[in-house]
């Protein structure tokens, strides 16, 4: 069972040394990407939200 872990263990060593990983530039523009796509997803998504819920409540009166 050890030497199954310890096998283990090298294996993921191994395999995260072959990672590509971002820069830290990399890092911060996708994060801008993602920060920026959420807040127009959120607003498009509320906005349908205030629409509808305005409509239902039009058609209820």
């Amino acid at each position: 069972m050890i030497t199954k872990t310890i096998a283990f263990i090298k294996d993921v060593k191994s395999e995260l040394s072959q990672v590509s990983w971002p820069t830290f530039g990399q890092l911060l523009d996708s994060t801008r990407v993602v920060l920026v796509t959420m807040v127009l997803l959120s607003a498009i998504i509320g906005t349908f939200d205030l629409v509808c819920a305005r409509l239902i409540s039009w058609a209820i009166r």
